[in-house]
């Protein structure tokens, strides 16, 4: 005889660059540990594959494809999942970043309670279709999770340009549209490295406000009493 199936919950949530509602379900202890196997591991690539196929299994509605979503919705997807499978909050240690009048920062270690309901994605109202001269207009998109999360060990430059190459949706000129994805990756980056300083500065605008999604919380140090207004944007805290 076999045992009886574990029928989870679902819950409806919104996605927050369209405001569209999913349906999800809470992850299993299973794909919990398998993300915490590839924190551990400390592997970008793990770290990025280990996310998006909790959120691929945990996402019920048919119509979401995880590989596109941008990345600020995998955010708020992933930190809605953790709320609904384990809890609305988590404690993380924070170091006391408080100057004291001996001029050393106290640096305290004491722990934070974050809530997950007091998250928050913060939007710039920048138009996508941008006008960079010579009769080009590039039209932005918001890349993807995985974009966003690699190539941390890239310098700033080269992370730009790869983020602003993956951000193109199409180049138009004189009226005739290059849709990016008919192209080569380095076709795409090689023409951003071919655009003048003042070009790729109209473009680096646009990367420079992306949306961002943030948690807040508030803190009080036990040793000097400096009450911290602290903003967390990075979900590892949570496991």
């Amino acid at each position: 005889m076999a045992l009886p199936n574990n029928d989870l919950p679902t819950y409806t949530i919104k996605v927050p660059s369209t405001n569209n509602e999913i349906v999800v379900r809470p992850f299993t202890v299973g794909e919990e540990r398998v993300l915490l196997l590839a924190l551990e591991s400390k592997d970008e690539n793990d770290i990025i594959q280990a996310t998006k196929q909790i959120v691929k299994q945990c996402v019920v509605s048919e119509d979401v494809n995880v590989d596109a979503v941008p990345f600020f919705d995998m955010d708020y997807i992933f930190i809605a999942l953790r709320a609904k499978s384990v809890g609305p909050s988590v404690e993380t240690n924070f170091s006391c970043l408080n100057i004291m009048d001996d001029g050393i920062e106290c640096g305290t270690r004491f722990p934070v309670k974050i809530d997950i309901v007091n998250y928050a994605v913060n939007k710039e109202d920048v138009p996508a279709e941008i006008n960079i001269g010579n009769e080009i207009l590039v039209k932005m998109k918001y890349p993807t999770y995985a974009v966003m999360k690699s190539s941390g060990t890239e310098d700033n430059l080269s992370r730009k340009i790869k983020i602003i190459a993956n951000s193109i949706e199409y180049i138009m000129k004189a009226k005739k549209v290059y849709t990016t994805k008919d192209f080569e990756r380095g076709e795409v980056v090689k023409f951003v490295e071919n655009l003048s300083q003042e070009q790729f500065n109209k473009l680096e605008n646009w990367i420079n406000n992306f949306p961002s999604f943030s948690i807040k919380a508030n803190a009080t140090c036990p040793k000097c009493k400096y009450e911290h207004n602290i903003t967390f944007n990075d979900f590892s805290v949570f496991f």
